[in-house]
C-alpha cells in the first residue's frame, strides 16, 4: 500500500510547490514588474498587452484554488483562462452567456467590458465553444459556484463497454473485440470491465465506475504476452489502487468486485482470505481476553503472483471450473 501511495503523493507534492511559487510570484512580484518594469523595457515598436496584469491575478486566484483540493485543479483552469482577459468573475459568468456574446454580424454585443489598461471593448465571440471536463465522482465542487455552473451544458461520459460499434460512430465502443490472448484461454477485456462496474455500482455508486481509458491502450499492444504483460501492469498499478482508494480498504468488498470469492483455485485471487486456525489468543492477549475467535478480523494478503495467473482474470467474468 505504501508503494502505491507513494509515487501519488510526491507528485502532488511537487506540483503544490510549483502552485505555490507560481501564486506568490505572479500574485506578488510578477504583479509588479509587469504593472513598473516590464512596460518602461519594452521597445514601444513590441506591442505588450496591457491586460496581462489581469493573468497575474488570475494566476493567484487558480493557484489558490488548486492548492485547497485535487478536484479543484479543472475549475481552476478554467477560471485562468478566462480570467486571462476579463475583469472579475462577474463579468465573466456574465459574458459567456449565448445571449450576451458577440454575434459577428457587425452589431454590437449585449454585454461587453473596459479592458482596464488600453481601453478597449471587449467580448466573447458567439463562436467560441468553451469545453471542460469534470469528474463525477469529486462531490466536494458540485456546489461551489452554480453560477457558473448553470452557464454550460453538462454530457455525461459513461465507461463504454459496448460489445459492438454504432454505425457512423468510430470512437464508440473502444473494447470491442479486444482480446489478450494466454495460453489458459483468450481475456475478454470488454466483458471483465463490464463485470467490473457491474459490482462497483451495486457495491458503491455509478459515478466510480471504472473508465474504459485504462485500458484502451491495450491495443498499442502486441498481442500475447506483450499485451498481457500491460495488462497486469494495469492492474497491479492502477486498478488495484483505485479499488482500495474507493473501499477505505475494505479487503472485503474488493475481493467482491475482483470474484475473488467465487475463485476455487486461491492461486487465482488477487486478495486472499484467510482465518489463522493456529491462531492462539491466550497467548496474544492472557488468558482472560473475552475475545471470541469468531470475531476475530480476518486477515487479507495481497497475492504479487495471481497478477501473472490469466485465470485469475478470466475468472472475474467467468466462473471457472
Amino acid at each position: 500500500m505504501t508503494q502505491a501511495i507513494a509515487p501519488r503523493f510526491g507528485a502532488w507534492r511537487i506540483a503544490g510547490l510549483a502552485l505555490t511559487f507560481i501564486w506568490f510570484f505572479f500574485g506578488g512580484i510578477g504583479h509588479f514588474v509587469l504593472t513598473k518594469t516590464f512596460t518602461a523595457v519594452v521597445p514601444p515598436y513590441i506591442p505588450f498587452p496591457q491586460e496581462m496584469v489581469y493573468f497575474t491575478g488570475a494566476c493567484e486566484i487558480a493557484g489558490a484554488l488548486a492548492l485547497l483540493y485535487k478536484p479543484l485543479r479543472s475549475l481552476a483552469g478554467i477560471m485562468l483562462a478566462l480570467l486571462a482577459v476579463c475583469v472579475t468573475p462577474v463579468h465573466i459568468q456574465m459574458l459567456i452567456e449565448a445571449d450576451k456574446r458577440d454575434p459577428l454580424d457587425g452589431s454590437t454585443p449585449s454585454a461587453e467590458v473596459t479592458l482596464a489598461y488600453s481601453g478597449e471593448k471587449f467580448s466573447v465571440p458567439a463562436n467560441v465553444d468553451i469545453i471542460g471536463t469534470m469528474n463525477t465522482a469529486d462531490r466536494s465542487i458540485a456546489l461551489l459556484d452554480t453560477a457558473l455552473r448553470r452557464r454550460f451544458d453538462f454530457v455525461p461520459l459513461m465507461p463504454d463497454t459496448r460489445a459492438a460499434k454504432v454505425p457512423n460512430e468510430p470512437d464508440s465502443a473502444p473494447l470491442a473485440e479486444l482480446l489478450v490472448k494466454t495460453e489458459a484461454g483468450d481475456i475478454d477485456v470488454r466483458l471483465m470491465l463490464e463485470r467490473i462496474n457491474d459490482r462497483i455500482e451495486t457495491l458503491y455508486d455509478r459515478d466510480h465506475c471504472i473508465g474504459h481509458a485504462y485500458f484502451t491502450g491495450l491495443k498499442k499492444e502486441q498481442d500475447g504476452v506483450d499485451r498481457f504483460q500491460a495488462l497486469a501492469a494495469i492492474f497491479r498499478n492502477r486498478v488495484l489502487p483505485l479499488l482500495e482508494e474507493y473501499f477505505f480498504e475494505d479487503w472485503q468488498k474488493i475481493r467482491l468486485v475482483l470474484a475473488d470469492n467465487q475463485k476455487g483455485v486461491s492461486t487465482h485471487q488477487f486478495i486472499c482470505e484467510t482465518a489463522d486456525p493456529t491462531l492462539d489468543l491466550p497467548a496474544l492477549f492472557g488468558s482472560d481476553h473475552g475475545l471470541d475467535s469468531y470475531a476475530i478480523r480476518r486477515r487479507y494478503n495481497l497475492q504479487a503472483s495471481a497478477f501473472t495467473q490469466p485465470l485469475a482474470y478470466i475468472g472475474i467474468y467467468k466462473t471457472l471450473s
